[in-house]
């Protein structure tokens, strides 16, 4: 819907001259002749922004602006002050009351539809702002309840309670598959007013819902109306019908568990941005409900092992099948920090037998060390000391470590003592959850929106700069023709007029950097906006005896993106791999694409030195660069990510210092 403007004037004239023009230009308006009649339109319509003058017949405009900003819904709606008084006193009082710009009578159409527009892309940032604040609020809200619990109705309340904050649905569903049944089981519900357990059974394969269990795939349906699919008792809240509805199957390991949906989007349709939310909800919480389910079966298998040998020898197989289950790392060690049990993927990690860890100290097997390690918090576990009546306590540790393919992995390690009947702890349990894919969307979140926050600040600087920028070059290039070439001021002048070049192109790419524009998107073959991109720059490769390796996955399908801002992500990319390896005399530059999960993947690697971490968390940052002075800077990791970001794509980057570096753009598929 377009914008919304209340245009705050009493002079009818020019009040109907500037809605004119602003109805013209594709905005709605509205008039209000006094200070009384704006505000009382502030309660009763939607406004987007206010065109308010300081003189009014009421009050002053200074109180009306007072008044907006002290209202806690308005305190944040833009407004533009509009003064006939040329005093610098009467804008900045203006200014402080709280208004956000001011333009002086008479002024241009042109220059007034420029600021509304500079303060309506503001507003709308930071709204995008607040959207990925709640966003990370949410996903951190559920990767909390996840790590600190293995209760499965606090998992799944926190699901659902993320589903609503961040999907802005009417209703929402949990459902698990019982597949000895073959039943689709309700097992939670969300609506604006409630959020409760239900137990009620449908058919497997029934409904929407259903469809995406048995196919493993997400749905993205906003007309129920036309899919044939769609059944109202299974797709459907109580007596709420479905009009949209957004579908994400909760998998591990390739097999689904159950599905998690959302139903009528309460405003607008559901998109690929609300997609992705609930594929990382639903990711985590496919996981968690799984292990929440296998540790819970574990330790009630386990109480019972110490209550009777009969029983551990009876039940010892469906034991090891539940503990060897758990996709998480799990192992036990008794007091003397021996292993007395070590699950497959805890020993898979360690590269031996369950069998052969056995009985053999946890710190050597698993952590190839001599002694314990440094800090051991299994030995706290154990040597805690308990009153009566009290439980014993756990302990939470976070532990990073390269993983084989040279990648760093996080893992939150939580230890839980087993008592004996004196409530003394005897042995301990380390549960070892790979946490890596969830600090990476938080970090994604929080670049996002520090990205943000630096785009509106980049475009301010920039616009203030170039105006002395172009005095400074424009003189400097007078005086260099005028001043002989061997006088000995000609040099100077000649090093004022390269430095105000290259600061010129700063600016340049730091406007490039603030751009808000969505780029026009089409279907585009991934692969040859690759090649043309190559084309540019195939030359300086072959000078640098750079060996060039493509892996270009034929046949793939088309990406909604624009092929010139694609392209010059490829450059800036490929010139970035150029510039690591060159002056080595084995240069080497990997680019392949694949299909993978939905996305086009496309990654470009080098063999050059690599970055070190601390210098590898900064490089999505503006200015930051790891280039020689005047070689860069340190705005196109920025600008390229940025435009990966408008394609609704991601882009990371992997690097080892001595190994190289591998920057990954992953694309989405345009519809087929």
């Amino acid at each position: 819907m377009n914008a919304c403007i209340l245009i705050v004037d009493d002079d009818p004239g020019l009040a109907g001259l500037t809605c004119h023009a602003l109805q013209r230009a594709g905005y709605r308006t509205l008039i209000a002749n006094s200070g009384a009649a704006a505000l009382s339109l502030l309660q009763t319509d939607e406004i987007d922004l206010v065109l308010l003058d300081i003189m009014l017949p009421d009050r002053s405009g200074l109180e009306v602006c007072r008044a907006i900003r002290q209202d806690p819904t308005r305190q944040h709606l833009p407004i533009i002050m509009v003064t006939a008084l040329a005093e610098d006193e009467a804008m900045i009082r203006g200014l402080d009351e709280g208004a956000d710009d001011y333009i002086a009578k008479p002024y241009k159409l042109a220059v007034l539809l420029a600021r509304i527009r500079a303060q309506l892309r503001i507003r709308e940032a930071e709204r995008e702002l607040e959207q990925h604040n709640r966003d990370l609020a949410a996903l951190n809200n559920i990767a909390a309840t996840i790590i600190s619990s293995l209760q499965l109705d606090d998992i799944l309340a926190a699901v659902m309670q993320g589903i609503h904050s961040t999907l802005d649905a009417e209703a929402g569903i949990l459902a698990l598959l019982d597949e000895e049944q073959d039943e689709l089981v309700f097992k939670q519900i969300l609506t604006e007013t409630q959020n409760w357990i239900v137990e009620r059974s449908h058919q497997s394969g029934r409904g929407l819902v259903g469809h995406s269990i048995c196919q493993r795939t997400p749905l993205l349906v906003n007309d129920v109306a036309d899919d044939s699919r769609c059944d109202p008792a299974v797709d459907g809240v109580g007596n709420r019908k479905p009009h949209s509805l957004l579908c994400v199957p909760l998998l591990v390991q390739e097999r689904a568990v159950g599905a998690v949906a959302a139903i009528n989007k309460r405003k607008g349709a559901f998109t690929v941005r609300d997609l992705d939310l609930l594929s990382s909800i639903a990711h985590s919480a496919a996981i968690a409900i799984e292990n929440a389910r296998l540790f819970h079966e574990l330790m009630a298998a386990y109480a019972e092992l110490e209550t009777s040998r009969w029983q551990v020898l009876h039940s010892r197989n469906t034991l090891q099948a539940l503990f060897d289950g758990i996709t998480d790392s799990l192992y036990i060690v008794d007091a003397t920090l021996n292993l007395v049990a070590v699950n497959q993927a805890r020993a898979a990690r360690a590269a031996i037998a369950p069998e052969a860890a056995v009985g053999r100290p946890c710190y050597e097997v698993l952590w190839g060390n001599s002694g314990p390690c440094p800090g051991c918090q299994i030995t706290e576990v154990l040597s805690q000391s308990i009153e009566p009546g009290q439980k014993a306590g756990f302990r939470r540790r976070i532990n990073r470590q390269w993983g084989a393919d040279g990648q760093l992995v996080e893992w939150d390690v939580s230890i839980y003592p087993i008592c004996d009947a004196a409530q003394t702890p005897v042995q301990a349990i380390v549960l070892e959850r790979d946490v890596t894919e969830t600090r990476r969307l938080e970090a994604s979140l929080a670049q996002s929106e520090k990205l943000a926050a630096i785009g509106q600040l980049a475009a301010g600087v920039a616009h203030e700069i170039n105006n002395p920028l172009t005095a400074i070059i424009a003189n400097a290039q007078l005086l260099q023709k005028e001043v002989p070439s061997d006088d000995p001021r000609y040099e100077s002048v000649d090093l004022i007029v390269r430095a105000g070049e290259r600061a010129r192109k700063v600016v340049r790419s730091l406007l490039d950097f603030a751009r808000q524009e969505r780029p026009e998107l089409q279907p585009t073959d991934i692969n040859a906006s690759l090649a043309s991109a190559l084309d540019l720059i195939q030359h300086q490769l072959r000078q640098s005896n750079i060996q060039l390796d493509l892996d270009l996955t034929p046949d793939l399908p088309a990406a909604h993106a624009s092929h010139d801002r694609l392209q010059s992500v490829w450059l800036n990319l490929i010139l970035n791999a150029r510039d690591a390896v060159a002056g080595r005399p084995d240069g080497k530059i990997r680019i392949q694409t694949a299909r993978e999960n939905g996305h086009i993947r496309v990654a470009i690697a080098d063999n050059g030195p690599g970055i070190p971490p601390e210098q590898l968390k900064r490089v999505l940052e503006p200015f930051f660069t790891t280039k020689a002075p005047g070689q860069g800077t340190g705005l196109g990791l920025s600008i390229c990510y940025r435009i990966v970001k408008q394609h609704g794509g991601d882009l990371a980057i992997q690097s080892q210092v001595g190994q190289g570096t591998t920057v990954v753009v992953s694309l989405p598929m345009g519809d087929t």
